[in-house]
């Protein structure tokens, strides 16, 4: 499928990026703004101008904090997925060939 729009990127930003995670952010220290974008998103997941540059720098790690834990998240939800065994499968069933059973309701007019 072909991409109909393209995301921005600032002229001058320079990027921030961490390995493992999939988000970026484009950073402009002139003007102190940035913005952050999760995965192969178009639009910015925030775009914000801040008065410090220490607030910027928080903002940048604590994006950066959430998407390691959505991550963490993920790979936690697919170890579990894997692991699941469902309870009619062979090696939780209890009923054997052989056993006896008896109807326990019935449907009678």
């Amino acid at each position: 499928m072909q991409k109909l729009m393209q995301r921005y990127v600032p002229a001058g930003c320079d990027e921030i990026t961490r390995p493992g995670l999939p988000g970026i952010v484009y950073v402009d220290r002139a003007r102190l703004c940035a913005q952050a974008y999760r995965g192969r998103a178009v639009r910015p997941t925030w775009n914000y101008l801040f008065r410090t540059s220490a607030q910027m720098d928080q903002e940048i790690d604590r994006f950066f904090a959430g998407l390691a834990a959505h991550e963490e998240a993920k790979r936690k939800r697919a170890e579990e997925r894997r692991a699941y065994v469902p309870r009619s499968s062979p090696a939780t069933c209890s009923i054997r060939i052989g056993d006896t059973s008896r109807p326990t309701w019935s449907f009678s007019r």
